[in-house]
């Protein structure tokens, strides 16, 4: 690559942040344990001015009123305002710890930073699992996970658009039942999102149209 991973991430960022700035909306950057980075908080904060919900690993120090440690040792539920994170480069920042599912169905204590109230974070973090869950479900049910030619360019990107419109009117059609339905996480493999239960009820009704019953 011509520049480090970082800057093309920044970069990325960047352009996300103006795009959705272009239309009068706050961005609010939605990231797992891999952009639990001090640095890049930083630039949220300091440079780009945009809100972040970053789920953070728990090799991380922090320090709180009564505690001083990882995260991994930090046992208890619950929302702490203005904590202490990172030890040589602290900074100031909000802390929700919550149950929630690892890839394999276990439960798991999950670290989330931000700089939203930390119950608006979790909430925020909540719906990008519904997303995730239904994009997975998209991918495996309608065959999407297969539209992926290494050689042709132009029919890769022809495929990527097929992708995001199909999501796009997925997501507007579907976007009130999964608010009213968020505080639902599927995890397992043999659970299904509710995306993927719209899927299988049409593929019902369309094998018997082309059957002709009912």
């Amino acid at each position: 690559m011509r520049a480090s991973q970082s800057v093309i991430e920044r970069e990325f960022f960047s352009l996300v942040a103006c795009l959705l700035r272009f239309h009068q909306l706050q961005p609010v950057f939605i990231l797992d344990r891999g952009y639990a980075d001090i640095a890049l908080i930083r630039y949220f904060t300091e440079e780009l001015h945009a809100r972040y919900v970053i789920r953070a690993p728990g090799n991380v120090y922090v320090r709180q009123p009564g505690y001083s440690g990882r995260l991994s040792e930090f046992d208890r539920t619950g929302q702490w305002e203005a904590i202490s994170y990172h030890g040589t480069r602290p900074t100031r920042l909000n802390l929700a710890v919550f149950w929630s599912k690892d890839r394999y169905g276990e439960d798991e204590l999950a670290y989330l930073v931000t700089d939203l109230p930390a119950d608006e974070a979790q909430e925020r973090y909540r719906l990008r699992m519904r997303i995730e869950e239904d994009f997975r479900d998209l991918k495996t049910t309608l065959g999407l996970k297969h539209l992926r030619p290494r050689k042709d360019i132009e029919l890769r990107m022809k495929h990527l658009l097929l992708v995001a419109m199909v999501t796009v009117c997925v997501a507007a059609y579907l976007y009130p039942r999964a608010v009213a339905e968020r505080m639902r996480v599927v995890k397992r493999q043999s659970d299904v999102s509710f995306v993927g239960l719209v899927v299988m009820v049409c593929r019902l009704r369309w094998s018997r149209y082309v059957s002709g019953v009912g």
